[in-house]
């Protein structure tokens, strides 16, 4: 991983190298074989599988051919840059040993460099591939396939690395909603409604969102039935002011008078 975060820091090295595939697939077979880190010299055959790999002599050809097809193909999806890879690696096979193991390091690379940052989860795709390798192989046979037919189609490939990359990116979704410390949070949760403060008199319930445990509490209101079904009634000083609108008429003229009586005596004053 260290690898994989010097890449996607670099400000210049974002081109894929045959000198990168050399560097990993040494770090993978490193004190396992000899012959770590450098292109084989004979012919090899894959187990189980109906492809024969280049004679040796193409092998650097081959991955240079590689290297310039992921570079010129940025404009492509990380997906399909990333299923290209762990396909043509595997039919390349450059290497003596480790070159599953290779081709899925530097797919995975890719498909971060693609996107630019390191792919958050704990079983990345390259664990889960090597977890369960029967879709993997069936992937690699269909390309192959579709290669001898003189077409490059990895559609089956890109398929499975979607569904590895939601696996994935589902275990950090999984992850925040899970507690760590979720006995509090289940002691400070009131044990019953009546120990919830109360917004109002007509608050009578109270229920929780329970995703994995209890939340902050939702107040649910609820109205007599009453208030639903019963009219509204007139306000008393609005049924006293239809009952005496007569006298509050007199009222209001006697008090009119009163009024210019003043004005006029204060006029004969001056």
């Amino acid at each position: 991983m260290e690898i994989l975060d010097g890449w996607l820091s670099s400000k210049t090295e974002s081109r894929l190298r045959i000198s990168h595939l050399l560097i990993l697939n040494r770090v993978v077979l490193e004190g396992i074989n000899k012959f770590a880190g450098t292109f084989r010299s004979t012919p090899i055959k894959i187990g189980g599988s109906a492809h024969v790999p280049p004679d040796p002599t193409q092998v650097p050809i081959f991955v240079e051919d590689f290297c310039e097809y992921i570079n010129s193909n940025r404009d492509r999806s990380a997906i399909h840059l990333a299923a290209y890879a762990l396909w043509r690696l595997n039919w390349i096979h450059p290497f003596a040993d480790g070159n599953g193991r290779t081709a899925r390091i530097v797919s995975y690379m890719l498909l971060c460099q693609g996107l630019g940052y390191r792919i958050p989860g704990s079983r990345t795709i390259p664990e889960q591939i090597s977890e369960n390798k029967g879709p993997y192989y069936r992937a690699l046979e269909s390309a192959d396939r579709a290669f001898v037919g003189g077409a490059i189609d990895v559609s089956e490939m890109e398929a499975l690395l979607e569904e590895k990359l939601a696996t994935q990116l589902l275990q950090i979704h999984n992850a925040a909603k899970s507690y760590t410390n979720d006995e509090p949070r289940k002691k400070a949760a009131p044990s019953s409604p009546d120990k919830l403060p109360r917004r109002s008199a007509i608050v009578s319930d109270v229920e929780y969102l329970r995703p994995d445990g209890p939340y902050a509490p939702v107040y649910v209101i609820q109205l007599p039935e009453s208030a639903l079904t019963s009219k509204p009634t007139a306000s008393p000083q609005k049924t006293w002011v239809e009952r005496n609108s007569a006298l509050i008429t007199a009222a209001a003229t006697v008090m009119s008078a009163l009024i210019a009586a003043f004005v006029t005596w204060l006029a004969t004053k001056k």
